[in-house]
């Protein structure tokens, strides 16, 4: 089974006391917080708890809501992962496409003439990390906008981020490609 909301401080102990009236625990898997001394190891707030039967295992997950060290557990079939967030397929699509590895840079092409430098920052505003919307190619003569962008990011992270947005892959009506890039490129 799963085991959800435990409290930090909650022991390998104190699971299997929780559990013993539902029936013999095999296995506790706690994953603890990386960092710090050993002797100062805390859990990640969730574990996986393995019984000897899929009786003692369905009773187990009939205690969910039940409190432990003053939290209410979460217990599910540790094969249901309903309830997860789903991946939008949008961004998996967008992931599958790139030819270029992951890095601080984005191509962003097929932009409106329009697009500005100011307008790109309002567009991808929700990533406030972005380093750089200036990169814009511009016509030398007009100064407008030559339908590309490079735009450079303060870490992979966030460039990942803007990236799988589903809502930075349409502007003014226009699909926009946007890929992983390099300043080279």
């Amino acid at each position: 089974i799963w085991v959800g909301n435990l409290s930090f401080k909650t022991t390998d102990r104190m699971v299997r006391s929780f559990f013993k009236d539902a029936g013999r625990v095999t296995r506790v898997r706690m994953p603890v917080q990386k960092g710090g001394s050993a002797s100062q190891s805390q859990n990640r707030g969730f574990a996986y708890v393995y019984f000897d039967s899929k009786e003692a295992k369905q009773e187990a997950i009939s205690y969910s809501e039940r409190e432990l060290d003053g939290r209410r557990l979460l217990i599910k079939d540790g094969t249901d992962f309903s309830g997860r967030p789903q991946p939008d397929p949008l961004a998996q699509k967008a992931l599958q496409k790139q030819q270029s590895s992951p890095g601080y840079f984005l191509f962003v092409g097929n932009l409106p003439f329009e697009a500005t430098a100011q307008s790109l920052r309002e567009f991808f505003g929700a990533h406030e990390q972005s380093r750089n919307m200036d990169g814009i190619g511009q016509f030398p003569d007009s100064g407008r906008c030559k339908g590309w962008a490079l735009l450079e990011y303060s870490s992979e992270q966030e460039a990942t981020a803007a990236l799988n947005d589903p809502r930075n892959h349409v502007m003014d009506g226009r699909n926009l490609v946007v890929e992983f890039s390099n300043p080279e490129a």
